[in-house]
């Protein structure tokens, strides 16, 4: 892949890894996305594509953090 193609793809990868700082569902397949993207390929480009469908399909994430047991004690080892 080179020029324009190649500028597209580093392009929308580097959009996907901004993205996946909200959205850590999406981490592993874009950090594997931004290994390629010095030389990638039209399988590298498929593989982005399907990032970009999994997204439309999921256009939102919800993260629950819920309370834990309090813990009253804390034991340091010296």
């Amino acid at each position: 892949m080179q020029g324009e193609a190649k500028k597209n793809y580093q392009t929308q990868a580097a959009r996907a890894n901004y993205l996946c700082l909200d959205r850590p569902d999406i981490g592993f397949a874009t950090k594997e996305a931004m290994r390629k993207l010095s030389a990638p390929t039209q399988r590298d480009l498929v593989a982005l594509k399907k990032i970009g469908r999994f997204l439309v399909g999921r256009p939102r994430v919800v993260s629950e953090f819920k309370y834990g047991a309090w813990c009253g004690t804390l034991t340091v080892a010296g």
